[in-house]
């Protein structure tokens, strides 16, 4: 089996994704050239796996030990496949970035069934060339990690989620404590608030959906629907879709108009006065001038601040 090398696929910044591969058929079954470009954003498909990982991680260790698996890979995975150098050693690497708050990791096989659909372990065999250098110990006990063909369509895409997704956990560990003292719709609110303030505003909007299903009609309903139109407004404008942005931020606004502050967790009036302000400006803007938002564009839930 030829290693799969995360360096033939997309560029040193994860922004353009090439099938050049050394022959694989997982990344364009040696394409040579520019010729083999794959679109670079994330498809659905990996989309949903990757949100209902980092969405799980909020309360399950498992998950988390499997997200920051996948961070490893998208940092490491590409030295490991050079050929001139060993492979990445990942209990190091995890041991040096994350034992403090992660604790110790799972073994690839209790890790894998959390990542199908996205990386698959395999461990290396030397090869009659290691054997013979007296390497054969060191490689065989390493790990060979490859991205699923599903990931391999939208790899430099991913990797960029998974590190925002890392972000997200650094502040939920930090704050575990007294997420753990608040009831757990308030919790909610808080972790997609995290979503939110990184630009992750489609996990957002999707930690937010499960809970407002369970509740009962009521103000709270309404205040969640709300944060939940206003995340899916963002997300429209990140992609450069005017009526969808101008359309559900204006929903939002609508839901949190009577939203005091301190409701769940969150200062209504100011979120609400600072969404109102980014939607004016998107109008302004209008259609046809309309472009992609950045995050640092955009405001923030900053919930328990």
């Amino acid at each position: 089996m030829i290693p799969l090398c995360p360096e033939d696929c997309y560029d040193p910044q994860g922004r353009r994704f090439f099938g050049r591969h050394r022959g694989s058929p997982r990344c364009g079954g040696g394409v040579s050239g520019d010729a083999g470009i794959v679109q670079s954003s994330l498809t659905r498909v990996v989309r949903n796996r990757l949100t209902d990982l980092l969405l799980g991680a909020f309360c399950s260790q498992p998950k988390r030990e499997a997200l920051l698996w996948l961070a490893l890979y998208c940092e490491l995975g590409a030295r490991a496949c050079d050929s001139r150098e060993p492979p990445a050693d990942y209990d190091a690497a995890w041991a040096r970035r994350y034992q403090q708050w992660a604790g110790r990791p799972k073994s690839p096989r209790e890790t894998a069934a959390s990542l199908t659909g996205l990386l698959e372990f395999r461990p290396r065999c030397a090869t009659s060339g290691e054997v013979a250098g007296g390497i054969e110990t060191h490689r065989a006990r390493a790990l060979e990690v490859e991205p699923h063909a599903q990931l391999c369509q939208c790899l430099g895409a991913a990797c960029d989620r998974v590190r925002s997704y890392v972000k997200v956990l650094r502040k939920a560990t930090a704050q575990q404590r007294r997420l753990e003292q608040v009831q757990p719709l308030h919790r909610a609110v808080a972790e997609a608030g995290m979503c939110f303030d990184t630009g992750l505003f489609f996990e957002a909007h999707e930690h937010l959906e499960h809970q407002w299903v369970a509740l009962p009609p009521g103000s709270e309903k309404q205040q969640v629907q709300g944060i939940i139109q206003i995340s899916v407004g963002f997300h429209h404008a990140m992609r450069g879709s005017y009526d969808g942005a101008i359309n559900q931020l204006e929903k939002g606004l609508v839901k949190l108009a009577d939203a005091p502050r301190g409701a769940l967790g969150l200062d209504c009036p100011r979120f609400r006065q600072e969404v109102a302000a980014a939607w004016r400006q998107i109008i302004a803007r209008g259609r046809r001038r309309m472009r992609r938002a950045l995050p640092e564009e955009l405001p923030r839930m900053r919930v328990g601040s």
